[in-house]
């Protein structure tokens, strides 16, 4: 009944937004997209700052995310800045690239009244310019090893076979599930797989500057060739679409997959899982110094305008988003949200046990991983250079081709498009 609640709330107060209904002097007017997370989380958030602030209103505009973007865009190359919002919520992959391109758009009040030590690293890096930090951290993008339980008791394994774990010992547990249940050990998505890899090395396929870091990456290569190995030894599924890839692991075709902390409602969609699953953190590669057992597929964080009420912006995200954990403790329970504010870690909500990952503190084992996730840059031609190394990773995973040769191509291609 609260996720309906909740759920009602955001819509109305968004319809009220669209239609122009909402009238004063002091209205922050935001832009997002997703209703169910993201609105619902936004519009909490207004409800627990107009309790103090009643003076506050707010305007609410939901639209799709490249819908958004190329709103953003035109306003900002046209110069229409009345047309812009006082707060947007903006992909942690494009936000860089709006930050640097725009970087007179985006206001800087955040940087002065949020505690950062609050957020990860991998969240707060790149949305910082110069020393300057220019948002507030928001979902949650890092990643887990989701595993179904019934298929490792299957394969004469246990939950602690899979605590703190290089891939390549990953590689021995895979081939036992494999042989002993008939069952694939893995499934991915080869293009997103890959990013979980370099990501928990530290990089991504940009350099500082934001040019193409690809025929020179090193952990690029690394984790090229550990995926090219680990579907050469046969426990891997590789899923042709997300449709594909969901179906591996609810189906029980696949035992594990490394996916994000908001996979957890997938799971949890599977009749008869309760108590059969549990999620590690994941395997680290040991051809790389200094990678971690922790990475993260992004997610999303909240800007201010340099157009807008910026004082009333900041202190209300702040003072809400920035620094409640009652607000993400309400928000994990009514619409599965997993926060990057590392404190809620501490509550109760996030340190109770959950009964369909047989008890597991999954939460808070969540928001410790976020805190061990290498910061990696993910900057100009980002994009560019993950859809260049799309065209070829599954060729590469397959064996049909080199990782020298698909690096190679990967970079001519990228190069083409490269701002």
């Amino acid at each position: 009944m609260k996720k309906i609640i909740a759920l009602l709330t955001a819509f109305i107060l968004v319809l009220a937004g669209c239609s122009g209904e909402v009238e004063g002097d002091n209205i922050l007017k935001v832009w997002y997209w997703d209703p169910y997370i993201n609105g619902t989380s936004i519009s909490t958030a207004a409800e627990m700052y107009k309790t103090q602030n009643l003076d506050v209103e707010f305007e609410f505009v939901e639209m799709a995310r490249e819908d958004m973007q190329t709103k953003f865009t035109t306003a900002a190359l046209a110069g229409d800045m009345d047309s812009l919002p006082d707060v947007i919520l903006l992909g942690d992959d494009i936000a860089p690239m709006y930050l640097s391109v725009y970087n007179d758009l985006f206001a800087t009040n955040l940087n002065d009244v949020v505690d950062y030590s609050n957020f990860p690293d991998y969240k707060v890096d790149p949305m910082t310019v110069d020393g300057t930090v220019y948002g507030l951290p928001f979902d949650n993008g890092v990643s887990g090893l989701y595993c179904n339980n019934k298929i490792i008791e299957e394969a004469g394994l246990s939950k602690a076979d899979f605590e703190n774990l290089t891939w390549s010992q990953f590689d021995e547990l895979g081939l036992q599930i494999r042989e002993k249940t008939g069952k694939y050990a893995y499934s991915w998505s080869a293009i997103t797989n890959l990013r979980n890899l370099v990501h928990s090395a530290g990089t991504d396929y940009v350099n500082e500057d934001g040019s193409l870091n690809i025929a020179d990456n090193e952990i690029l290569k690394s984790s090229m060739q550990e995926m090219q190995d680990m579907y050469s030894q046969g426990y891997v599924y590789d899923a042709v679409d997300w449709t594909d890839y969901v179906g591996s692991i609810t189906n029980g075709d696949a035992a594990c997959t490394v996916s994000g902390a908001w996979f957890v409602p997938t799971i949890k969609q599977i009749e008869g899982g309760e108590g059969n699953w549990f999620i590690a953190e994941v395997p680290r590669l040991d051809t790389v110094e200094g990678a971690a057992n922790a990475t993260a597929e992004g997610g999303s964080s909240w800007y201010i305008l340099e157009n807008g009420d910026q004082d009333v912006a900041a202190e209300f995200l702040n003072t809400t988003l920035g620094s409640s954990s009652e607000l993400y403790d309400q928000l994990l329970t009514e619409v599965g949200l997993v926060a990057t504010y590392l404190p809620a870690a501490e509550s109760d909500t996030y340190k109770a046990g959950d009964e369909f990952f047989g008890g597991q503190t999954i939460y808070s084992d969540f928001l410790t991983w976020s805190d061990e996730v290498p910061p990696y840059l993910i900057l100009e031609n980002a994009q560019v250079a993950q859809d260049s190394l799309g065209t070829y990773i599954n060729a590469v995973v397959k064996g049909e081709m080199t990782v020298e040769e698909a690096i190679a191509q990967s970079q001519a291609q990228a190069e083409q498009t490269a701002v």
